[in-house]
């Protein structure tokens, strides 16, 4: 089934709460409402960058720099979205948390706010990059042991769901982990988790999520999500996750993440959805394209002829579309 979703991080709930509480056609009440987002962007200036004199009007891209009738479009989106897929609000790592007593807990305060805002509106959350992230390294366990992980890992899979499981419909619990030295060289995330739990960690993984989702809502849909498997620069690596993927008992989804090049052949593009979704089918897995887009390639922005290019573009959407 096709959905229509939006990224959104913790911010974007706030700031919509806060302009649901004022008449914004009153000018007294839209002054007021002013005034309330400029103190809660400083909070988000001190929680993005802490310790520093950023100020507000400074030219750093963020959330402090939104206005009211920005809320006022974001809010309309979200309310014609079908899911919400957060921004790390609901990640392992970015909600692991030493407590007073040195012991490491889990702060649900940010995803808290979301998920105010998608059981209001009635929409489902994707919690992305849940637990594997190949983009950071896992420093706040780097010191851990297997068996320390597994009982984290399992913790988190519990409250979180035990929380937020009746509007959670798919964790996306690997994220651009797989063979990440290969596309990245110098990214050694993968390392660790194979380091940590052996070749087959995917499996591993999967299974201590499984085992731990909260009893009572059982129809979380848990999905390993990478990129680059439509690029033939990375074709053997394509053909390594699908055979990985498709024996992961447990595993519900496969994401693809692919952000289309113009220099890519569409015949290509069209070979490798087509592998995918055969993989899907003997495997009994869904497939989702949670992010997809397409942009110019380096030859093409040297050439620059911009008509060329977006023909490229626009054909290339189109091939995917009608998969």
């Amino acid at each position: 089934m096709e959905q229509n979703g939006i990224f959104i991080s913790y911010q974007m709930a706030e700031a919509i709460e806060l302009i649901e509480s004022f008449d914004l056609n009153i000018p007294e009440e839209k002054a007021k409402a002013e005034e309330s987002l400029l103190e809660i962007k400083k909070k988000w200036l001190n929680d993005t960058l802490p310790g520093t004199d950023v100020k507000i009007g400074d030219k750093f891209v963020g959330m402090q720099d939104i206005s009211i009738n920005d809320i006022v479009q974001i809010s309309s989106i979200a309310k014609q979205a079908d899911t919400y897929t957060l921004e790390n609000a609901g990640a392992f790592q970015h909600i692991l948390i030493t407590d007073e007593n040195g012991q490491f807990a889990f702060d649900f305060e940010k995803l808290d706010k979301i998920a105010t805002l998608a059981r209001k509106n009635n929409k489902k959350l994707i919690i992305d990059s849940a637990i594997v992230f190949g983009d950071h390294f896992p420093f706040k366990i780097a010191n851990l042991n297997k068996e320390a992980i597994s009982k984290l890992i399992a913790e988190y899979t519990k409250q979180l769901t035990g929380k937020y499981g009746d509007i959670i419909d798919r964790m996306d619990v690997l994220n651009s982990v797989f063979q990440r030295g290969y596309v990245s060289p110098g990214n050694n995330a993968e390392e660790f988790w194979i380091e940590k739990f052996g070749e087959n960690y995917g499996q591993e993984i999967i299974s201590i999520v499984k085992n731990n989702i909260d009893p009572n809502n059982p129809n979380i849909k848990l999905c390993w999500n990478e990129f680059y498997l439509t690029n033939s620069n990375f074709e053997q690596r394509k053909m390594d996750f699908l055979n990985r993927v498709k024996s992961i008992d447990g595993l519900d989804v496969i994401g693809v993440q692919d952000r289309f090049m113009s220099g890519e052949s569409i015949d290509y593009i069209i070979k490798s959805l087509d592998e995918i979704s055969m993989v899907s089918s003997e495997s009994n897995k869904e497939v989702c394209i949670t992010e997809f887009g397409c942009s110019a390639s380096g030859v093409d922005l040297r050439n620059g002829n911009v008509e060329t290019t977006n023909s490229k573009i626009q054909n290339i959407m189109n091939a995917v579309k009608k998969l």
